[in-house]
């Protein structure tokens, strides 16, 4: 190119436009090579579906019986949708009753909502891992559990109710049975890909009261607690390397908040 060549302002509009160019097609190149894979299995029609479970004995942690009336609790972990639905009814003007230990706080978001909701709508990895609507709700302090659980008309399960639902009368070591399985739960896997599965898969992560996703994926809170200002924290992540049933973090802060932990809700009355 001569000298009178980068005088001419038509050089000049042809390179910026080549620029553009170049750069529209490394975040389109991004863009697509970063979304997540087409979810492995259809949303089940029973998504926020309670389980009976029935009155009798079962085995709590390290063999010893004991005795729950009937209770209901939810098949599946609370999704980010779900979620969604609770905060912006909130926003809409729905009322609820804090919790009496509750500390005053302008709303009930995770942390991080405003860039999982954008990672979810563009198909954008959230934390170098993909995220979608049926994802399990995390970033939740305890606070915030129990005002989803309240604003759907149901509770937290207390650790004793989580754990028949997980084990089984027989106190199972996992939810499958009493052997280690990788195939069967979302756990052990921290700093690969997957981090949050759907709340329905992996499929064999299923306890013998049908309960799904009660290992791995993400711990849950409940509604036992070992002092005021802490609750019991129940069950593996997607980070533990061993997920077994009786897993418990017993002084955990109402207020902590983690991408490992999530919750569901339970009742003493079937879902209406």
């Amino acid at each position: 190119m001569c000298s009178s060549d980068l005088t001419n302002p038509l050089v000049y509009v042809g390179i910026g436009v080549a620029l553009i160019a170049v750069v529209v097609g490394i975040v389109f190149w991004r863009h697509t090579e970063s979304k997540p894979p087409e979810p492995e299995a259809p949303r089940p029609a029973d998504i926020g579906a309670m389980i009976e479970i029935p009155a009798g004995d079962f085995i709590f942690q390290d063999g010893v019986s004991t005795n729950l009336p009937t209770y209901f609790i939810e098949k599946y972990e609370v999704t980010i949708a779900q979620y969604k639905e609770f905060l912006d009814a909130m926003f809409a003007g729905a009322k609820i009753t804090p919790h009496p230990f509750q500390p005053r706080r302008s709303g009930y978001a995770p942390d991080a909502w405003d860039k999982m909701i954008t990672a979810i709508t563009n198909r954008l990895p959230f934390n170098n891992a993909p995220l979608t609507w049926d994802s399990p709700v995390f970033g939740v302090d305890w606070y915030d559990a129990y005002a989803y659980c309240q604003w759907r008309g149901r509770r937290l399960p207390t650790e004793m109710e989580w754990e028949k639902a997980a084990r089984g009368a027989d106190g199972l070591k996992y939810p499958w049975g009493n052997a280690l399985d990788p195939a069967k739960a979302n756990y052990g896997i921290a700093g690969k890909l997957t981090k949050w599965s759907l709340v329905y898969l992996p499929a064999g992560d299923r306890s013998p009261y049908q309960v799904q996703g009660l290992a791995g994926n993400v711990s849950e809170w409940t509604a036992s607690s070992e002092t005021r200002s802490t609750a019991v924290v129940r069950g593996g992540s997607w980070q533990d390397a061993d997920p077994v049933a009786t897993l418990r973090q017993a002084q955990v802060r109402r207020d902590y908040r983690a991408t490992t932990l999530g919750f569901r809700c339970a009742n003493d009355e079937p879902a209406k």
